[in-house]
């Protein structure tokens, strides 16, 4: 089980990195199946928005955008996805071209429960810009946000 979580990208990939940054932080990865019931969704968020209170608590949701399109089209995805975010929109996460709607409805969630929240976007790129191929057929995109008190 341990070399499962790290085999996928969304935990791998971020690791050292948190490591390197936070060297004594414990790391508890949760992956969030796009088949998740509401039920332990619910009580995962009723958990997750206790923790937010403290200041010692990271949260880190890993997750891309819009795939499957070309950049106009993912531009204009994003966008929807952007917004749905800043209002902390649950209602229009299910419909989101994003590759983890259920970890995203996990994290907002618990964001609304714990209290009032600015939400910052720090970046926004896409595969196509990343390598320089503007004609790329099938782009994926990417944010930075940042939730604080």
């Amino acid at each position: 089980p341990y070399t499962t979580l790290f085999r996928s990208h969304s935990v791998g990939v971020l690791i050292p990195f948190l490591k390197y940054y936070f060297p004594r932080s414990r790391v508890v990865p949760i992956l969030v199946d796009v088949n998740a019931q509401e039920r332990p969704l619910r009580e995962l968020r009723s958990l997750i928005s206790r923790y937010l209170g403290s200041p010692k608590i990271l949260v880190l949701l890993s997750m891309d955008f819009s795939h499957y399109s070309n950049a106009s089209i993912a531009d204009s995805r994003d966008a929807q996805a952007q917004q749905a975010i800043l209002d902390l929109d649950l209602g229009k996460v299910e419909g989101l071209n994003v590759d983890c709607p259920k970890g995203l409805w996990l994290l907002l969630s618990s964001l609304q429960d714990s209290g009032q929240v600015k939400v910052q976007f720090s970046e926004h790129t896409n595969s196509a810009l990343l390598t320089r191929n503007p004609k790329q057929p099938d782009v994926t995109t990417y944010f930075s946000v940042f939730f604080t008190r």
